[in-house]
């Protein structure tokens, strides 16, 4: 909402608006108490409306302005008005430091006086233990007489959303936002913030080095816009989540599809969070199919689940293994059942995601053996683990994902379709939550614990061990399996998938006859366990090609970050 001339925010009365950026609107305005004008930047409303939010900018802004120096901007009042929150901060004359760069390279005489400046200005707030978090020449202000403002101590931190949860999935976001949020700015963050990891002044100091450089060389260390770009190592591609489609979206979704992005991921679980209800699913559904799309179900009776939830929580009931005993194998088997329906009656194939159980398996059996297109696939936690693992205790926390590992009967059954081509590809829903700070949100109440666990690492080992080394399945099927039936299902096919002239030359050369042990001191998963501790295989990837560059040697990464390249992928599966 931009403000107009003359409205008054307390004793403030707004002249004119100076600019608009993510974090709010800025105005200058009047103070008629001392005669000055002073600026103010009005936040967006989704961040006023967080009383959470709004108090812990409240305490950092407060802190922020009892710096009192004079590289940094200066805030004379925060405050809130008809669920308005703004900020009131001296007026500066001049420009950003990017504007200043837009022009090239900044003489090194003047290079070094900022710099000084800079330097000053971060000395004294993190001498107070306050760090900026997003420091990036947009936040860096020349004035007339040259002297430079560091801008928005304080406001980086407001972007990270507060958490109020009303079910597991709400807390898995919040574990990946604190910690764990990618805050900053893409191409002037630390590594540590691209991580996701707790940061301290060092990253501040990251960040003012790539200034440095970007003020002497006139170009900027990262020149790559995304944050994929600028960090991925390998190559990539996307699912987009759908949480509403109404009537004419399908044109959005055809211009994503254009661009690359051919399957749309929706969720029958996760009231309020996630949840698509069956008409949104259907349309989504229609549109998708009509043009080769693939819809990804998460399948499963999201509504029921909570209302058992409800039941164990008033029962007392909340250690981790009631993760499990919430959600039954039969409200999965529903979920894939409506799913499947609902594609038929939208003349639209589906992908059912993460299938754990025999119940949901049959229901994609039925309608396959009826020549309805449903594909499905599985994970290695739902081969290999069982509710077993749960236990009574805290550790079971570590097996806290959705759905959840299920009676170990399960597992013979899944192989089976895995042979007999009911599933079609297994994959990782590699989802990682520290047990340190992230699942712990959760130790006196599963529905609190981060939902998703490790896997991408042990993935083609395990499966090699478990499926050819125990004559489940065939090498080639084995092959299929984990490359080529998804290559072909997504749109890859034959950039990705194959071995033959033209394609990528993404190759791994795996040793069927080395056996080796899992466990975390030996993985390169950023997490503090390993779903498969002490386990042991035969066989392992020693090394991995992409687009024939060597990046994995021996075990160990030997690419670089910038590496990955953005894949537009094709037609899915059209009927």
């Amino acid at each position: 909402m931009t403000l107009t001339e003359g409205t008054k925010l307390g004793r403030y009365e707004i002249r004119s608006l100076i600019g608009v950026g993510g974090m709010g609107e800025v105005y200058r305005a009047s103070d008629p108490k001392i005669g000055r004008d002073v600026a103010i930047k009005v936040l967006p409303a989704d961040f006023s409306a967080d009383k959470e939010r709004v108090a812990r900018f409240e305490q950092e802004a407060q802190a922020a302005g009892a710096l009192n120096h004079p590289n940094i901007l200066a805030i004379h009042d925060v405050d809130t008005q008809d669920g308005i929150l703004y900020v009131v901060s001296e007026l500066l004359e001049g420009e950003e430091l990017r504007q200043r760069l837009d022009e090239g390279s900044i003489p090194l005489r003047k290079v070094t006086e900022y710099a000084q400046q800079i330097v000053s200005g971060l000395s004294a707030a993190h001498e107070r233990g306050i760090v900026h978090r997003d420091l990036k020449p947009e936040n860096l202000f020349i004035t007339k007489d040259d002297r430079v403002k560091i801008l928005d101590f304080g406001l980086a931190k407001l972007s990270e959303p507060g958490a109020v949860a009303t079910g597991s999935e709400d807390h898995t976001r919040k574990a990946l936002t604190n910690p764990g949020v990618v805050m900053g700015t893409v191409g002037y963050m630390s590594p540590e913030q691209v991580r996701g990891h707790t940061v301290d002044h060092r990253s501040d100091i990251f960040s003012f080095g790539l200034i440095l450089y970007e003020m002497i060389t006139g170009r900027r260390a990262f020149q790559e816009e995304s944050l994929a770009e600028t960090m991925s190592a390998i190559d990539y591609g996307f699912h987009l989540i759908t949480t509403e489609f109404e009537d004419g979206d399908e044109k959005e979704m055809y211009k994503l599809m254009d661009a690359g992005i051919t399957s749309f991921k929706l969720f029958m679980a996760y009231p309020g969070v996630f949840l698509a209800d069956d008409a949104t699913i259907f349309r989504a559904m229609s549109a998708a199919g009509a043009r080769g799309g693939l819809i990804c179900m998460h399948a499963e009776n999201g509504i029921v689940i909570n209302e058992i939830i409800k039941r164990f929580l008033a029962d007392g009931r909340t250690a981790p293994k009631y993760h499990a005993l919430t959600r039954p194998a039969i409200a999965e088997a529903e979920g894939v059942h409506r799913a499947i329906a609902i594609a038929e009656m939208a003349e639209s194939p589906v992908y059912i995601v993460h299938l754990s159980c025999t119940d949901a398996l049959n229901q994609v059996r039925q309608a396959r053996d009826r020549g309805i297109p449903a594909f499905a696939e599985t994970c290695p936690q739902y081969l290999f683990h069982s509710i077993d693992d749960y236990g009574d205790d805290w550790e079971g926390a570590k097996y806290v994902m959705t759905p959840p590992l299920r009676e170990k009967h399960n597992c013979a059954e899944l192989w089976k379709g895995l042979k007999m081509d009911d599933l079609q590809v297994i994959s990782t829903d590699h989802c990682p939550f520290c047990m340190k700070e992230q699942k712990e949100l959760g130790i006196d109440d599963f529905t609190k614990i981060p939902n998703g666990a490790p896997g991408v690492e042990n993935r083609l080992a395990l499966i090699y061990n478990g499926g050819v080394v125990e004559n489940r399945i065939s090498l080639n099927r084995f092959v299929e399996l984990t490359s080529t039936a998804a290559a072909k299902m997504f749109g890859l096919f034959p950039k990705k998938g194959t071995i033959a002239v033209g394609s990528d030359a993404d190759i791994v050369i795996f040793n069927p006859d080395t056996e080796h042990t899992f466990g975390v001191d030996a993985e390169h998963m950023n997490v503090d366990y390993s779903s498969y501790e002490g386990v042991k295989v035969k066989g392992k990837v020693e090394t991995v090609l992409s687009r024939g560059r060597v990046v994995i040697q021996n075990g160990e990464h030997t690419g670089k970050q910038g590496d990955g390249q953005f894949i537009r992928r094709g037609e899915c599966v059209r009927i």
